[in-house]
């Protein structure tokens, strides 16, 4: 699936998909989001960031294969990483009565969340195959 030139187009409509599901059920209270949702968003993005910059700084980044997966598989993590600790944060900060803000914050999280959760699955998974001589020379 991360080696797919769709990768971006199919990661978003899924997310986006699961962002409104989970909106509806939590809509209709058949799961609860209240506090729970933003902190596990701030653990997720923080968690996201540091297995990046571990990547980023690591001594094997000097193999080619490597290289290629921290640049390529990292940005599409820390992108939906930053903003999912932005929306987390600032829904933890600001607790609004609102239905309806709350329901395009809840939106947000849980696209965000979806979002990073394939972008660190891509990153690890291309980091676990890097020295592999089949997966080093992946679509690019």
């Amino acid at each position: 699936m991360c080696k797919s030139r769709y990768y971006d187009v199919i990661a978003v409509g899924v997310s986006i998909l699961v962002g409104i599901g989970l909106t509806l059920l939590s809509a209709f209270n058949l799961i609860t989001v209240g506090l729970l949702t933003p902190v596990f968003g701030v653990l997720l993005g923080a968690f996201s960031l540091l297995v990046l910059t571990l990547g980023a700084a690591s001594l094997l980044r000097q193999n080619q294969s490597v290289n290629h997966c921290v640049y390529s598989r990292g940005k599409r993590l820390l992108i939906p990483a930053i903003w999912l600790v932005i929306i987390s944060a600032f829904t933890m900060i600001f607790a609004l009565t609102n239905l309806i803000i709350g329901l395009i914050l809840a939106f947000l999280l849980f696209t965000l969340i979806s979002l990073t959760f394939f972008g660190l699955y891509c990153f690890l998974s291309c980091l676990i195959r890097a020295g592999h001589d089949d997966c080093s020379h992946e679509q690019r």
